[in-house]
């Protein structure tokens, strides 16, 4: 068996690299692939569930497809350059896997395309929104996904979602982020205790602002400010 994957995955290699000749055939692949041409077939249809001109056919048109969507070539030349040398027989290949002629599907594409950009760029602008007003207010201990999507004027569960597509991460991650970046740079700037930090920093209880510190620095708040200072009188 694995010397039939072996066959398989040689005759496959040889395809990708030599599907744009037209003239490519079952005896060329067989030869490469070292083979007999009746022993390629049945053996490329028991491995891969398909035939050998399926699978050429296949490798074609997803470089056709690819193509259409990403060059300004007119369609009988992404044929030619896709190993078909009839226009009329590619756009019927076409139409046959993916459901519609090549320049519908191309400009099905486009206006796909112009809708998810623009998508995009709408929601990124409301991120930044909200981005910027957690900044602005993450000192509020009572700040909350609920204020901010008010703020915008979506649906908490609308924002949730939106926020973490766009950043990668959940508001709440995000807000701690901020808050633990300001605590930290709070503890080397000044000699404020760690509780005032806490407080000022949008943590209404002390022990759980220790609690998160640490979490998320791997030390307490105070064991930060001691090896941080000591470095930096080092430096």
């Amino acid at each position: 068996m694995q010397k039939s994957q072996k066959v398989i995955e040689c005759a496959k290699k040889y395809i990708i690299e030599n599907y744009q000749n037209a003239d490519l055939s079952e005896e060329m692949v067989s030869k490469a692939a070292g083979v007999s041409p009746i022993s390629f077939s049945c053996l490329f249809k028991k491995v891969t569930g398909q035939t050998y001109i399926s699978y050429l056919r296949k490798v074609r048109m997803n470089s056709a497809e690819r193509m259409l969507c990403q060059t300004e070539e007119k369609t009988y030349v992404i044929a030619k350059q896709a190993g078909i040398d009839d226009p009329n027989y590619f756009s019927y290949l076409f139409k046959k896997q993916y459901g519609v002629a090549p320049s519908v599907y191309r400009e099905k594409q486009r206006k796909e395309l112009s809708s998810n950009k623009k998508w995009e760029t709408e929601n990124e602008l409301l991120v930044k929104r909200a981005e910027k007003y957690i900044e602005k207010h993450y000192k509020d201990s009572n700040l909350s996904a609920e204020e901010i999507s008010k703020e915008l004027g979506i649906s908490r569960i609308y924002f949730s979602s939106l926020f973490k597509k766009v950043t990668g991460q959940t508001y709440v991650s995000y807000l701690k982020k901020i808050r633990m970046d300001a605590a930290a740079e709070m503890l080397l700037e000044t000699k404020k205790k760690a509780c005032d930090i806490a407080e000022e920093t949008g943590f209404e209880d002390c022990n759980y602002f220790s609690f998160s510190f640490k979490k998320y620095y791997k030390m307490s708040p105070i064991q930060y400010r001691e090896k941080n200072c000591s470095q930096r009188m080092i430096g």
